[in-house]
């Protein structure tokens, strides 16, 4: 039985799903399944993933319609067969030598229910990275920091005791958010977090990707679905009170942002009111705590969205009309070369 298993989902991913595999083959620890789910691709990803299982007694392949990421996770969740889960994005790679016989060791005592670690958010050609600490001790459940060291970082820099996936999957159907769904609802039966000062995988930024396509504001107004999606499977009160909480700073976040860039109020104050997880969250309002800058921007922007709107673009146009400026024009290169300072080399996996 493997001790470790991969999911690797892929969609339309062929310039990178080998080098994604090949960076967990080559890892100094080889007791690791790797699953490719290959979510309906229309190129030629998917014979990638046939041509890699069939080189590699520990990858395997599976081809779906497509239904999406986050179905496509939930089945390599379900085809697992490790003691410990791992998620990998096709366009990313896990740093050299980062699966090493003491982190074997660590998963292999059954001590931890979930290992945290630190990994590189970096440019498309794995070159240059900004980099984002794993932390370093053991906390329980009850530690007051265990919640923030358990969601701070990205969900791939995290391996899950399987057991923990019984009654959790990724929400289906939302969209964006999806991981800061699973996130959150993965910490909830687990025990402890042990936080190694590792750097586990690279984000690659795709500069073509959803992600780093859509706005700030609109990636907000869509984490709101994830959020909800949690607060559905929460178990206990408490906890759906604290997706109330993260569902009000959304909100809050999605209208200043927007707000500032320019958006109509009136687009604004319908989106607020056509948002039914924001509004069951204001149902409960004084039941969780959010920010009191928060709350006071919510207020003056129910009694007066109009007024509210102008005052946040007089505020906001400076820095919007240059950040605009950067991302829709050659000045989007040097941002990038700017902003991401750490060399790689050392990290890198190399042919």
């Amino acid at each position: 039985m493997p001790l470790l298993t991969v999911v690797i989902p892929v969609y339309n991913g062929e310039r990178f799903l080998e080098e994604a595999v090949l960076s967990v083959i080559k890892q100094p620890c080889h007791n690791v399944e790797i699953i490719i789910i290959n979510d309906g691709s229309k190129d030629n990803s998917g014979k990638i993933a046939d041509c890699l299982d069939e080189g590699y007694d520990n990858v395997k392949a599976i081809h779906i319609t497509n239904h999406g990421v986050s179905y496509a996770r939930n089945l390599g969740i379900e085809s697992a067969k490790g003691d410990y889960i791992a998620f990998l994005d096709a366009d990313d790679v896990w740093c050299k030598n980062v699966y090493t016989y003491e982190i074997e060791l660590k998963l292999c005592s059954g001590t931890y229910d979930i290992v945290s670690f630190g990994y590189f958010k970096t440019d498309e050609k794995l070159k240059k990275g900004m980099e984002y600490s794993g932390g370093n001790g053991c906390l329980d459940r009850n530690d007051p920091s265990y919640d923030y060291a358990a969601n701070k970082n990205h969900f791939s820099s995290y391996i899950y005791a399987k057991h923990l996936f019984e009654n959790v999957r990724f929400p289906e159907g939302v969209r964006y958010g999806e991981d800061l769904s699973f996130q959150f609802l993965i910490t909830r039966p687990a025990k402890n977090i042990l936080m190694m000062d590792k750097y586990w995988f690279m984000y690659r930024t795709n500069r073509n990707s959803v992600m780093n396509t859509i706005s700030d504001f609109d990636y907000a107004l869509g984490e709101i679905d994830g959020w909800y999606g949690a607060k559905k499977c929460a178990k206990t009160e408490q906890d759906r009170l604290q997706c109330d909480a993260m569902i009000y700073r959304r909100m809050y976040k999605y209208l200043t942002l927007s707000s500032k860039n320019g958006k109509s109020y009136k687009k604004l104050y319908q989106d607020m009111l056509n948002c039914k997880p924001y509004q069951e969250a204001i149902e409960n309002f004084g039941n969780y705590i959010v920010p009191e800058a928060n709350v006071e921007f919510m207020k003056k922007f129910t009694e007066n969205p109009k007024m509210t709107c102008r005052t946040m673009r007089r505020q906001g146009f400076l820095h919007y009309t240059i950040r605009n400026l950067i991302r829709k024009t050659f000045l989007k290169e040097i941002y990038f070369k700017l902003k991401y300072k750490v060399n790689l080399e050392e990290y890198r996996i190399r042919e």
